[in-house]
C-alpha cells in the first residue's frame, strides 16, 4: 500500500483530490477518525498559517484556539516546534503544562487523541503541520516512526495540491481559452450538472457536450469532470478569500 500512495499522490490536482487519497491511504494505515493539516510560508518571524485542510474534524475547535494574529494556539503545536519530533496526546494522560481552557474545549469538541508531526520545507520555504485525531490505537515507537515516514510524503502532495490551487493565473488563462460554448458548460460542471442536464439546458446533443467537454479538460489538464469542478471552485473561493487563512 505504501508504494500505492505514493504513485497515487501524483495523480492529486485539487484539494479534493488530496482528502480522497487521505481516506484512501492514509487513513488505513494510521486508524484515524478526523486530520487536520496546516500550511504556512516561513519567514523571518517564523512561520504563518495561510491555508488549514481538515477532513471529518470539529472546526469550531479551530476558532476557539485561534490566537490575535488568526494562527492556532496549541500546546501541541509548540512542543512539536520546540522538538521537531512526533507528539502524542491524550485526554486520558494530560501533559502537566496543558492549558485548563483548551484541554476543556478539546474534550468539549469530544476529541480523545492527537497524534502530530510536521515537516520544514527549506526549499519552499514552507512549513506543514499534521494533527491525526483520534487514533484508534494505543500509540507505540512505531507509530512515532510511521508519522516520520507518512508526513513527508503528505507535506508533498499537500504542497502540490495548493501549488495548484496558488496558481490563479493559469486558471485564468484556460478560463479566457475557452469558446463561449465551452465556457457555458464548464459553468454547469462547476454547478454539478450532468451531461443530459446540459445538453437540455443548452439544447445541444450529448454527444455535442462530451465533445466540448474533452477540449475543456485538455485546456484545464484534468482528465474528470469532478476535477474540474473542483478547480473551478477552489478557484472562486481563492479570489474571496473571508480569514486570515483559507480553509479547505
Amino acid at each position: 500500500m505504501t508504494d500505492q500512495l505514493v504513485s497515487e499522490a501524483a495523480s492529486i490536482i485539487t484539494i479534493a483530490d488530496f482528502k480522497q487519497w487521505i481516506r484512501n491511504f492514509i487513513q488505513p494505515l494510521y486508524h484515524h477518525a478526523a486530520i487536520y493539516c496546516g500550511y504556512g510560508r516561513v519567514h523571518a518571524g517564523g512561520v504563518g498559517l495561510d491555508y488549514v485542510i481538515t477532513d471529518n474534524f470539529p472546526v469550531e475547535h479551530l476558532d476557539n484556539i485561534r490566537n490575535k494574529a488568526g494562527g492556532m494556539d496549541s500546546p501541541i503545536l509548540r512542543r512539536w516546534i520546540a522538538t521537531q519530533q512526533p507528539q502524542f496526546f491524550s485526554i486520558d494522560e494530560p501533559w502537566a503544562d496543558i492549558p485548563p481552557a483548551w484541554f476543556q474545549h478539546f474534550r468539549n469538541t469530544g476529541l480523545k487523541n492527537i497524534a502530530s508531526h510536521g515537516v520544514f520545507d527549506t526549499v519552499r520555504c514552507v512549513g506543514t503541520y499534521f494533527s491525526f485525531f483520534d487514533v484508534g490505537r494505543p500509540f507505540s515507537e512505531e507509530d512515532a516512526e510511521l508519522l516520520k515516514y507518512l508526513c513527508p510524503i503528505i507535506h508533498e502532495a499537500m504542497c502540490d495540491a495548493i501549488d495548484r490551487l496558488n496558481d490563479v493565473s493559469k486558471i485564468e488563462a484556460s478560463l479566457d481559452s475557452l469558446t463561449k460554448r465551452e465556457r457555458e458548460i464548464a459553468d454547469h460542471i462547476g454547478l454539478g450538472k450532468t451531461n443530459r442536464e446540459i445538453s437540455e439546458a443548452l439544447c445541444l446533443s450529448e454527444i455535442t457536450v462530451k465533445h466540448h467537454l474533452m477540449k475543456i479538460f485538455t485546456k484545464f489538464e484534468v482528465s474528470t469532470r469532478a476535477q474540474l469542478a473542483g478547480l473551478l471552485a477552489e478557484y472562486r473561493a481563492k479570489l474571496k478569500p473571508d480569514c486570515e487563512f483559507k480553509l479547505l
